[in-house]
């Protein structure tokens, strides 16, 4: 009970980040790639340089391999990821309805698991869990971030606003004094 709480905060807590990191001195959205060194601008244009492509080509080959007792794969549901996932992570976190909270793209690749592959539901910090979430993503790479914020996602993302700004913790800090007062730096 207490790890769902912290979920969906998290996810509320993620939702104010990205809109506030966004918005920096013009107020118009701005990608963190924009402040990042040149270095760390030149891995992350070049797949062959850049190590987070191991873990999502991986989730690649998880996408199409079938699994649990239903024997399917990500792939026979969705077909190619190339179209059916393209803005999929750029979605999330995002309402779930029959749960009646918000949650990130690894619970809802758990529940794909559980509901269609019939299979065990993989660790978060797993190898697997990290190579699918960033395989998903990746399908998402130059999409604008379009979370939906209203609705029913809205209570959710005032407690995670709340909790973004909230000083806590040994040094008195809040998210917003790196990921906005500092940013770029």
């Amino acid at each position: 009970m207490q790890k769902n709480k912290l979920t969906g905060l998290m996810a509320g807590a993620a939702v104010a980040a990205v809109f506030s990191i966004a918005t920096i001195a013009s107020g118009e959205p701005k990608s963190g790639y924009l402040s990042a060194e040149p270095e760390t601008q030149a891995m992350q244009d070049d797949d062959f340089s850049n190590p987070a492509m191991l873990i999502a080509d991986y989730g690649g080959e998880l996408w199409s391999t079938p699994d649990g007792e239903a024997n399917k794969s990500c792939e026979d549901c969705h077909g190619d990821a190339d179209e059916s996932m393209k803005g999929v992570k750029a979605r999330y976190p995002a309402y779930y309805q029959s749960w009646g909270k918000m949650i990130n793209i690894e619970l809802r690749v758990n529940e794909c698991r559980k509901d269609n592959q019939k299979a065990k539901p993989w660790k978060y910090e797993s190898k697997e869990m990290q190579g699918m979430a960033s395989f998903i993503g990746y399908q998402s790479r130059g999409l604008p971030v379009a979370v939906d914020i209203g609705g029913k996602a809205t209570p959710f993302f005032k407690k995670g606003k709340e909790f973004y700004y909230q000083r806590r913790g040994q040094m008195d800090m809040a998210c917003s004094h790196c990921h906005e007062d500092n940013a770029g730096n």
